[in-house]
């Protein structure tokens, strides 16, 4: 069992592993990636919508910490869960010139990793595929970093 503990504030946050749902989606660019494809990386997944201001916050803290996270062989990818899709999400990251990959998740995928509890809602995948740590609600950029950090050190 691999568990890994981040520190916000007081609070310790663990989660056992347990293997991440299959995902299969197309971003903003139109390139297609599945779980399999960040194998051998640890991958940060985010659940998002344009609309949530914890969930903008949290996205523009990862869109500074991101060169960060590629440097300790950690990938970002935020899946959006707005209702009008790459509608109302494709305005939204040319306004903020975000280079983070984002997707759409669908109602399966929001399902499989629990969406329906609320955004921002974020995960950390290890490199074979295995949740170790969720986080349901906005990480600011000190709890991104120390997570990094974690990251570089524990995985």
């Amino acid at each position: 069992m691999s568990l890994l503990a981040v520190s916000a504030g007081p609070v310790a946050f663990a989660l056992p592993s347990a293997a991440a749902p299959p995902f299969d989606v197309r971003t903003d660019t139109g390139k297609r990636l599945r779980l399999e494809d960040f194998q051998g990386k640890v991958l940060l997944l985010t659940f998002w919508a344009t609309w949530c201001p914890h969930c903008r916050r949290q996205i523009a803290a990862m869109e500074k910490l991101r060169a960060d996270y590629a440097a300790n062989d950690t990938e970002m990818l935020v899946l959006a869960v707005d209702d009008e899709g790459w509608q109302k999400v494709t305005p939204y990251l040319e306004e903020h010139k975000l280079s983070l990959p984002v997707a759409l998740a669908s109602p399966r995928i929001q399902q499989q990793y629990a969406v329906g509890g609320g955004i921002p809602l974020s995960y950390v995948i290890d490199r074979q595929g295995q949740l170790v740590k969720d986080f349901r609600g906005a990480l600011d950029e000190d709890i991104l970093r120390r997570l990094g950090e974690a990251i570089a050190k524990s995985l």
